[in-house]
């Protein structure tokens, strides 16, 4: 080749930039790849739960809106003792269209029972009584609830499980609902022999008084 294509060639590299490849320099760097963007876990299961919780008109009983206290009389003239059970889950269910209570259910940790004596406490845990370690949970499912002929008046209607033994019970209820609070009382008295709660009966009476409220929270009762 002649001098002179020689240096045709090699002005038209120069002028487009170069017959090969630049080497890639510091000040020169490839672009990044853009960053992934970050995984999150979906949100639907969520607002499944939330969902069913509004739809449901549910309302979720613990001791912070409810009481469930018990009242154990002697034979002789010794003071009434007076508890309360301080952990329980329940749930009670509205009709939104009517305001109406239509069930109610609690599942109580038997081991979370306290009165104002600790040395009673222990014993009422013990298989004298409630048999805290071999039966650990009570619990109440209603199966019907009627209103009364009263405003306000209900008959509350379930099943109690204690110790070994499932019962039907029966109670009557003061029942208001009002913008979605509800408020109860209610009273029923059991015969602790007929689930099995049998010994001592020569010092503490068998019937045993069961007072429920719900629209306040627990409070553990003080010594007299």
């Amino acid at each position: 080749m002649s001098r002179l294509n020689w240096a045709l060639l090699i002005s038209g590299c120069l002028l487009i930039g170069g017959c090969a490849p630049q080497p890639q320099t510091a000040a020169d760097p490839a672009p990044a790849a853009e960053p992934a963007a970050p995984v999150t876990e979906s949100a639907a299961p969520f607002a499944e739960v939330a969902s069913k919780e509004t739809t449901t008109g549910g309302l979720a009983l613990s001791p912070t809106n409810a009481q469930i206290q018990f009242i154990g009389k002697h034979t002789d003239d010794k003071p009434d003792r007076v508890g309360v059970f301080t952990e329980f889950t329940g749930q009670a269910a509205i009709d939104p269209a009517t305001n109406a209570l239509t069930a109610v259910s609690v599942d109580i940790p038997v081991s979370s029972l306290a009165t104002p004596f600790e040395k009673l406490n222990d014993h009422l845990k013990s298989p004298d009584f409630f048999d805290a370690r071999e039966y650990p949970t009570a619990r109440f499912e209603s199966t019907s609830i009627a209103a009364g002929e009263a405003p306000g008046q209900h008959v509350v209607n379930g099943k109690l499980t204690l110790l070994a033994a499932t019962r039907d019970v029966t109670f009557p209820a003061e029942v208001a609902v009002t913008d979605g609070a509800l408020k109860l009382t209610g009273h029923l008295t059991i015969k602790r022999s007929e689930f099995g709660m049998d010994k001592l009966l020569e010092g503490v009476k068998d019937e045993i008084d069961i007072n429920v409220s719900i629209g306040e929270p627990t409070q553990v009762p003080k010594a007299e």
